[in-house]
Formats: C-alpha cells, sequence, structure tokens
C-alpha cells in the first residue's frame, strides 16, 4: 500500500506519543520511541495488510519497541550489578566446555535442512514471529511453528539424554 508518510506522521505521530506515554511514564522516552516507530514502519511498511487501522499498527509497533527498549533495559541493569566474582573471566575447563557446546549446537544447525536451519535461526537469533519466518520461506505459519517446535524439542530431549 502506497502512503504519504509525512501525511501519515502528521495525522498519527501525537497518537502514538501518548499511548508511549500512558505505557512507560517517560515523555522523553514516548518521543524518541515514536521517531522509532515511523522509522520501523517504514521500513515494514509492505507488511501492512489493511486488515486493521493504520493507527492501531503504529500502536503495536510503538508496543513492541517499547518492550524492546524495557527488555535491553533490564539486560543492561542486570549487568551493571553483577559483582567483580561473578565477572570473572572464566576458566580453561569453562572455555573448553562452551566451545564444545557451541560445536554441538552448530552441528546440530548444519544437520537441518537449509529452510529449516533458517528458521530455527530466525525464531531463536531475531525472535521473528511464526507467520514472518512462513511468509520468508513461502511456507505457512503452521508449518514454521511446528517445525521449529519440534527441532527444538528433540534438541532438548536430547540434552536429558
Amino acid at each position: 500500500m502506497g502512503f504519504d508518510w509525512e501525511t501519515v506522521y502528521r495525522q498519527n505521530a501525537e497518537l502514538v506519543r501518548r499511548f508511549l506515554i500512558s505505557r512507560c511514564r517517560d515523555r522523553a522516552l514516548a518521543e524518541d520511541l515514536t521517531s522509532e516507530t515511523f522509522l520501523e514502519a517504514w521500513r515494514c511498511r509492505d507488511r501492512y495488510d489493511g486488515t486493521c487501522k493504520l493507527s492501531v499498527w503504529l500502536c503495536q509497533i510503538a508496543k513492541h519497541l517499547l518492550y524492546r527498549h524495557w527488555a535491553a533495559e533490564a539486560k543492561r541493569i542486570a549487568v551493571s550489578q553483577l559483582s567483580e566474582e561473578e565477572v570473572k573471566s572464566p576458566s580453561a575447563e569453562e572455555i573448553a566446555v562452551r566451545r564444545e557446546s557451541a560445536a554441538r549446537a552448530e552441528a546440530k544447525l548444519n544437520a537441518l535442512d537449509p529452510s529449516l536451519r533458517r528458521a530455527v535461526l530466525w525464531r531463536i537469533e531475531e525472535g521473528l514471529s511464526y507467520r514472518e519466518i512462513g511468509r520468508r520461506l513461502g511456507k505457512s505459519e503452521v508449518w514454521a511453528r511446528v517445525s521449529v517446535h519440534r527441532v527444538l524439542k528433540k534438541w532438548k530431549e536430547e540434552e536429558k539424554s
């Protein structure tokens, strides 16, 4: 759908900003996320299918950006609260265990069919929705959900045994 993004911004920016303020109670953060919302909407404009109002779609993008911000902030705070002892360098044994674990994970990924490998990586590393994974691979959302679930379940069972 082709939009005049300047008009979209003028008509919806205040609504998105108020929505964000109501969620986070921080005007400066709401301003920043409002800008990011419209940038993200423009980047993903081909995903807007018209099944909901444009303002609803924009608020959903804003909500997800706010959640991402909160998650990053929580991670930053958690890292800053670690004591020096917790931040110490790993031992040679710990490094070896991590390398072995990484090698096993890479081998498991490489054993998968290429489309299934991409689906698993997109879900785990990029956090894509099953709908988006299915769309990118030309398959259904159900295929993506079931296939990724089966792979992860199999890997968990292998780790237990």
